[in-house]
């Protein structure tokens, strides 16, 4: 059911046949519960979800991964800090 390919998604794992990433369905599961999921994800099937959603809980995202930062609210102290990457 879960693939990982270094030439799909650079081998972020994903359902077997699609480019979903498992830990973006498994998260909307969690988040808005199986059904909705399905409704947003159709060509899914129910049990297809149900499983990656227990694989998530027992295979957790690598910390990178689970790293996200939103700014809590918005203005110019909001702003981004540079990643150190500066373009020409």
């Amino acid at each position: 059911l879960v693939v990982s390919d270094r030439e799909v998604l650079s081998g972020e794992p994903c359902i077997r046949g699609t480019r979903v990433p498992v830990y973006l369905i498994g998260a909307l599961a969690h988040a808005q519960g199986v059904r909705k999921t399905h409704a947003a994800y159709p060509f899914l099937t129910v049990e297809q979800i149900e499983l990656v959603s227990l694989y998530v809980s027992e295979h957790p995202a690598p910390a990178a991964r689970r790293r996200r930062v939103f700014p809590s609210r918005i203005g110019p102290s909001a702003a981004p800090r540079s990643s150190g990457f500066e373009g020409s």
